[in-house]
């Protein structure tokens, strides 16, 4: 059976891309976007590691409008202008903030037939899934268009982790701040977001309760270290570092939280 991960970064991204339209766009409803990964037929597992977001009004299928926006983002991901880190990933697929995939059959095959028509030629096109993901709860479900029809994919996914939950929900459940752009669409703006959080939660510390919790402190010194190993001009080595240190602020942030409750 295949077997797919859907990585915190993805949810992450997601997240980051609806708080930041929580800003611009008050009134949109529904988020959309790509999912990019890529596909291990040795092990016949698909790794789905980020995304970016496409503009869409809600209609059966794309625009004229919404298909160039479309085929903006995919150039400007290939050239590496802005994602460094995942210009040579697959698109895997296509997510949406709906938890009813069946509206959306023909905005499947569309996408599909985009996204494979945009590739470049040392690319290959494994597009397949679409991840409904609620903002609120950070749950997805996967599904795959099977004999015309959303079905829900038959590949084993593996169970989202507390950690996993934690950092999304950073991203999805706060206010928006229009001081500031969280909208993550590199792994250096990640970086300095997750510094930024860190030196809050290290405020909070004046707590004692906190102070007396021997596993946060623990945490805490975990990625105080885990920081200066990150070489900022070459993310691309360090990037499973940056999501350890991502599990960590997380697992930190709902320590201080449950402290204070």
């Amino acid at each position: 059976m295949q077997q797919t991960n859907v990585h915190p970064q993805v949810l992450l991204s997601i997240s980051s891309q609806i708080l930041a339209n929580k800003v611009n766009f008050p009134g949109k409803a529904l988020h959309a976007g790509i999912l990019l990964g890529f596909y291990n037929a040795k092990i016949n597992k698909t790794d789905i590691l980020d995304s970016f977001e496409i503009s869409y009004s809600g209609k059966e299928e794309l625009t004229q409008g919404e298909i160039e926006f479309l085929k903006e983002r995919q150039q400007l991901r290939l050239k590496g202008d802005k994602w460094n880190l995942f210009k040579n990933l697959d698109i895997v697929g296509w997510y949406i903030t709906d938890s009813n995939p069946h509206n959306y059959l023909k905005l499947h095959m569309q996408i599909q037939t985009l996204a494979e028509a945009e590739i470049s030629e040392n690319q290959t096109s494994f597009f397949k899934y679409l991840l409904c993901f609620d903002p609120r709860s950070t749950q997805t479900s996967l599904f795959e268009l099977e004999d015309n029809k959303m079905q829900v994919s038959q590949s084993k996914i593996e169970p989202q982790s507390e950690e996993m939950i934690g950092i999304t929900s950073l991203f999805s459940q706060q206010k928006s701040n229009k001081k500031y752009d969280l909208r993550v669409n590199s792994q250096l703006q990640m970086i300095s977001f997750l510094e930024k959080m860190l030196q809050k939660l290290l405020q909070s510390l004046d707590d004692p309760q906190i102070i007396n919790n021997p596993l946060a402190l623990l945490k805490i010194n975990e990625v105080l270290i885990s920081f200066p190993q990150i070489n900022q001009q070459n993310i691309e080595q360090d990037y499973f570092k940056l999501l350890i240190i991502s599990y960590y602020c997380a697992i930190l942030k709902m320590d201080v939280q449950r402290n204070k409750s």
